[in-house]
């Protein structure tokens, strides 16, 4: 394994904390959604009936590709020189079996998506009445996708010298990338975030 590629342990760590990607169709149609991961071998998300992209997603092969924290590097964020401007990134794409779910399985699936991303929200009657819920539901359809494989590619300058990798994090943070910042620390020691 070269040293930017991702285990499945470190995929399933920013799938949890970056649940938002590009659903692709072999028609090339595209839809920007968030998902859940109900397991290590399922993605869950939803989309509006009047979505054309749901005319492809019954039992098709489709992929999902996410993208995590990023950042330009400059020449001059380095300590080292000669160095040539690069951008730094984690990506990832799943690959998998399209399944439309009925819908019994999209209100399930819809439940579990908030109290995944909003678990509060479930406990406020008021704020999601289960008419007004019934009356959205009417609208979107399900899609659960049987994952074949996943690749990961963590492309963060780790090959540089300490020292390199410790300037670059200097200037990210003087450029306002905390995120960025916060995110590689924590994947250098081992503790990328989960929800």
């Amino acid at each position: 394994m070269s040293q930017t590629e991702m285990n499945q342990r470190q995929i399933h760590k920013v799938l949890r904390q970056f649940a938002f990607g590009g659903l692709i169709t072999s028609d090339f149609q595209v839809t920007y959604i968030p998902f859940i991961m109900p397991n290590e071998a399922t993605v869950e998300l939803h989309l509006a009936k009047t979505n054309p992209q749901l005319l492809a997603l019954s039992d098709e092969r489709v992929m999902l590709t996410v993208l995590g924290p990023h950042t330009y590097v400059s020449s001059f964020d380095y300590q080292t020189q000669p160095q040539v401007p690069t951008w730094n990134y984690v990506a990832i794409k799943i690959i998998g079996q399209s399944h439309l779910l009925n819908e019994d399985e999209t209100e399930h699936s819809i439940d579990r998506m908030i109290q995944y991303f909003e678990p509060r929200l479930g406990n406020e009657p008021l704020l999601l009445p289960k008419q007004y819920k019934k009356n959205l539901l009417k609208h979107i359809r399900g899609v659960r996708v049987e994952i074949e494989s996943m690749q990961g590619k963590a492309k963060l300058g780790l090959h540089k010298s300490e020292a390199d990798q410790a300037e670059v994090l200097k200037h990210q943070e003087q450029k306002g990338n905390h995120a960025y910042v916060t995110f590689v620390n924590e994947w250098l020691a081992g503790k990328v975030k989960t929800r």
